[in-house]
């Protein structure tokens, strides 16, 4: 995962932050925000499983003997 991943993430997160709050305005879809939504939450399904695994390299190499 690059920065520029972890930048686009961030970004679709806050467009489907956005998207709702526009939903609940009235200046947005209901299929827009549905769009924007599982979009954020496709991107911080990614972050987050990342980090998992970069939680289990680190105790993996914690564990090994010196």
């Amino acid at each position: 995962l690059r920065a520029s991943e972890l930048e686009a993430g961030v970004g679709a997160l806050r467009t489907g932050e956005k998207t709702a709050l526009d939903g609940l305005t009235g200046k947005a879809g209901v299929q827009q925000v549905v769009e924007a939504l599982t979009a954020a939450e496709l991107s911080l399904q990614r972050v987050t499983a990342v980090r998992d695994r970069v939680i289990s390299a680190y105790q993996e190499i914690i564990r090994m003997p010196i």
